[in-house]
């Protein structure tokens, strides 16, 4: 009969240069693991795109998500990201898995889904705000002070494969079925290791904040914002050359060179939001 433990514990980082190498995963591509995540979505699924400011844009196909984008996710979409890589986890039977929920009780759906994956898996680690009830006896409980109460994260990392769902809640919802979160997946061994780390110190209460999701975010409405630039750039391009080609001589060469230096001195100016971005990387490099 297992014995049930709630305890604090520290988080400690699997080591290994398989896992902290910092290069793409081997053993697991986008197709394959959307592939899972079709398994848990209704038809809608709930995944729509995000603009430079962080705003939701339109829903997007599952199979045209890219790893480390950042999207907004409803609580179904959460949940089947979460599961499949439970699933992986499962598969690979080898690594170690930390989770983080909002509070104690949404655990209790999956408890046991965890129970299993305690079972089969070398350390599973569970943090919650709230009062956790007792569990399996190599599934460790944290009780969060409240720093990551707005996330919900699953992350593994074994010989095979690493993944991760990390997402911020971006509504004011308190049913979970409600909720929607902001967030990417990822196979980065890096970037799955660094969140490892990252929740560590928070709940060491040496950070304030899960710095690289606010750096990873950043980055992306910055990425987003810059291609939302460069497309219209382009468009004008493509307008200044149908001009020449049609207009004759009402549209000279000397034209379209006026307005290719418009449309360089515009991307120019886009260097203005480039050197506060690069600062804010080497801080936290």
């Amino acid at each position: 009969m297992p014995v049930f433990v709630e305890k604090q514990f520290p988080l400690v980082s699997v080591t290994g240069a398989d896992l902290h190498c910092g290069v793409r995963n081997k053993g697991l591509s986008s197709q394959e693991f959307l592939g899972r995540v079709r398994e848990y979505l209704p038809e809608e699924n709930g995944i729509c795109e995000t603009d430079g400011s962080g705003k939701c844009l339109q829903s997007i196909l599952l199979s045209n998500l890219e790893e480390n984008t950042f999207y907004l996710f409803d609580a179904d979409a959460a949940l089947a990201f979460s599961h499949t890589v439970e699933d992986f986890a499962l598969d690979d039977a080898n690594g170690t898995l930390l989770a983080a929920m909002q509070n104690a009780g949404q655990f209790e759906p999956h408890r046991e889904r965890y129970q299993q994956l305690a079972a089969t898996l070398k350390k599973v680690e569970l943090i919650a705000c709230g009062k956790l009830l007792r569990g399996h006896k190599r599934l460790k409980f944290c009780r969060d002070a409240g720093v990551v109460k707005s996330f919900w994260m699953v992350l593994y990392e074994g010989r095979k494969c690493q993944a991760m769902f990390l997402g911020e809640q971006a509504n004011d919802a308190e049913t979970f079925d409600e909720k929607k979160f902001t967030g990417f997946f990822t196979f980065n061994p890096r970037l799955i290791s660094e969140a490892r780390e990252d929740m560590a110190e928070c709940l060491a209460a040496r950070r304030p904040q899960l710095r690289q999701f606010a750096q990873l975010h950043k980055l992306d409405r910055a990425a987003k914002h810059l291609k939302i630039k460069f497309a219209r750039e382009k468009d004008a391009i493509d307008i200044a050359i149908r001009k020449l080609q049609s207009h004759g001589k009402k549209y000279r060469g000397k034209h379209l060179l006026a307005d290719l230096n418009k449309t360089l001195e515009r991307l120019n100016r886009l260097q203005t939001h480039l050197p506060e971005l690069i600062v804010e990387q080497q801080k936290n490099d």
